[in-house]
């Protein structure tokens, strides 16, 4: 036995034999200062014997723990305890090893500390490995930006560093404008790339300091510490939105990708990560609605309005499931012969608490593209399942208008689903017309949604091009898409009789139409002066409270048996007003 195996201890000298082939064993006295250190010892620290043979433990101290750590197990085996724990030391070449140490204090006769024997396993590789499990969990591992769960973490961490001294923050929530699109037309695949991307670009805009996590989907969250001002974040947020705006290198043809954003600042909007988040979003909602590619900050009255919008959201979903929605029917009358030629469907919602309120009442819910497009599955059923009832009992309703959105046409199949809808009730395609608006056609859903109209002009529906002359491009729809039918907003309607403006761009509007083949139908029509007009300027059909306000199911029957307006128009002159009242009142019986 040499010097030092004696100087550990000849009581100790048969366990060190036993464990000196397995363990990592060392010994000190009671500073620290190493008496023996075996083989394994001196190969995981890369420290000869002679190195480590009278230096203090303290030589491979790596940082990595605190004074409480060490004092924590200094108290412990002075108190002649065993202590139990992993350590992370630091290797002669600065290399990091971490060990699962067992100290156990030798005792003399009288109870005192002679001399430590440390036993260790080397568990640097399950370190490592809990490591990269540990870094998996914290990572999105699509963008290797952290994830929501760390997320949490970093920003109740940055709060309190805020808090102890001060200071501010902010959180700010983006998401790709129209992304659902893009992953919709060009796949999945470019939609992940692109999410790698703006994930890079956002990484690249911000400040090295500030943190940024994806939240989930196309959403990313950024962590602003320490701002000094509005002024300095809004420097902040206008370099991420130029930097997400670069052009891509990517298979999307003439695709400009931007970004919403919403922020919510600390302390001013919220004191806790959920909330600061929950505000954030709140944010980006409003700048959605104000138009995209913006950045809105956080406002009080902003969580009023989320909060309604989202429990009307969920009355919603309800009331799909219960049964609470109807539809109205608006019956179109040709001014040639005053007979009812067509009928549009409006929505209604008897709602539990309000009783019937028509969709401007509840225009939160179709900001939800999946309550939308619930409805308008809705919407289509029904009008087919009505249709066929009234042509059972003989109702000469012509056929029936239904309100499209983009949702709509989201999933393919639209004109597949309204052709088997009709076949299962024994209709044609001409039972049904089509409206659409400009709005569908803005935006990366503009391919889809004009594609599908073209399959149902294809089918045999009548497409109708409804508020026209609101939108910027009215004229070239009328060029480009498969249109039989436009309806002049009620907006130009409403001062027909005295603006000689609204005269000239409707009676423009309506010989333009009829140069191009296309029925006109004008709109809130709701005194005998407008509708006389109209007929004066060859307009082919009206609707509105003048004819008909919009008719219950059960009411459409009697309204139609009447001849009333049929007599009135051939005429040909303008309509008392005892005589339009009692027409509307047949009607609306």
């Amino acid at each position: 036995m040499n010097h030092d195996r004696a100087s550990a201890g000849h009581d100790d000298a048969f366990w060190i034999d036993a464990v000196d082939a397995v363990l990592i064993v060392a010994v000190t006295d009671p500073d620290g200062t190493i008496l023996y250190a075996n083989q394994k010892f001196c190969d995981i620290s890369g420290y000869t014997q002679q190195e480590l043979i009278g230096a203090n433990h303290r030589l491979l101290n790596s940082g990595a723990h605190d004074r409480p750590f060490f004092g924590e197990m200094f108290r412990t085996i002075r108190n002649g305890q065993t202590w139990r724990g992993e350590i992370c030391n630091k290797a002669k070449n600065g290399s990091l090893y971490w060990v699962a140490t067992t100290i156990i204090p030798r005792l003399d006769v009288d109870g005192k500390v002679t001399h430590y024997v440390a036993c260790r396993f080397d568990i640097t590789a399950q370190k490592h490995a809990q490591h990269r499990l540990a870094e998996a969990a914290s990572l999105d591992p699509l963008t290797g930006l952290l994830n929501r769960f760390a997320l949490q973490k970093a920003l109740a961490h940055e709060i309190m560093q805020a808090s102890n001294v001060s200071g501010q923050a902010a959180v700010a929530m983006s998401d790709v404008d129209n992304f659902k699109d893009i992953n919709d037309i060009y796949g999945h695949q470019t939609g992940d790339a692109l999410l790698k991307i703006i994930a890079g670009r956002i990484r690249q805009a911000v400040r090295p300091t500030d943190i940024v996590a994806r939240f989930g989907g196309d959403e990313f969250v950024i962590v602003l510490k320490s701002i000094s001002g509005e002024g300095e974040l809004r420097d902040v947020l206008d370099n991420v939105q130029r930097t997400i705006q670069l052009p891509l290198d990517l298979d999307i043809a003439k695709t400009i990708v931007c970004a919403s954003i919403g922020i919510a600042r600390f302390p001013r909007d919220g004191s806790n990560s959920t909330d600061l988040i929950k505000n954030a979003d709140i944010a980006l909602y409003s700048a959605k609605r104000l138009g995209r590619n913006r950045y809105e900050f956080f406002q009080e009255g902003l969580e009023i309005a989320t909060t309604r919008r989202l429990t009307l959201q969920e009355q919603a979903r309800n009331g799909l499931a219960n049964g609470e929605f109807l539809l109205h029917y608006q019956p179109i009358v040709s001014l040639s012969t005053g007979a009812p030629e067509s009928m549009e469907a409006l929505l209604r919602w008897q709602h539990p608490e309000h009783g019937l309120v028509a969709p401007g009442r509840f225009m939160e819910v179709f900001d939800d593209h999946r309550i939308t497009a619930s409805i308008g599955s809705f919407v289509r059923q029904a009008v087919v399942a009505q249709a066929a009832e009234w042509q059972r009992r003989g109702v000469p309703f012509g056929k029936i208008a239904i309100n499209t959105t983009a949702a709509d046409f989201a999933r393919p199949g639209y004109t597949e689903r309204l052709l088997e809808d009709l076949r299962v009730r024994g209709l044609g395609a001409d039972t049904i017309a089509i409206e659409v608006t400009e709005g569908m056609f803005l935006g990366k859903q503009a391919v889809r949604v004009r594609e599908e109209i073209d399959r149902l002009h294809h089918a045999g529906f009548e497409i109708a091009f409804d508020d026209f002359g609101t939108g910027y491009a009215s004229l070239t729809h009328l060029k480009e898409l498969p249109l039989d039918r436009i309806k002049i907003d009620r907006s130009f309607i409403t001062g027909l009789v005295v603006d000689e403006s609204d005269r000239k761009i409707v009676r423009g509007i309506i010989d333009l139409a009829h140069s191009l083949g296309l029925i006109v139908t004008a709109e809130g029509i709701e005194s005998e002066e407008q509708m006389a007009l109209l007929k004066e300027m060859g307009c082919d059909r009206i609707q509105g409270y003048l004819i008909s306000r919009p008719l219950a199911v059960a009411a459409v029957p009697a309204a139609y048996q009447s001849t009333m307006l049929r007599r009135m128009l051939q005429q040909d002159r303008p309509l008392k007003t005892t005589e339009a009242n009692v027409f509307a009142a047949s009607f609306n019986a």
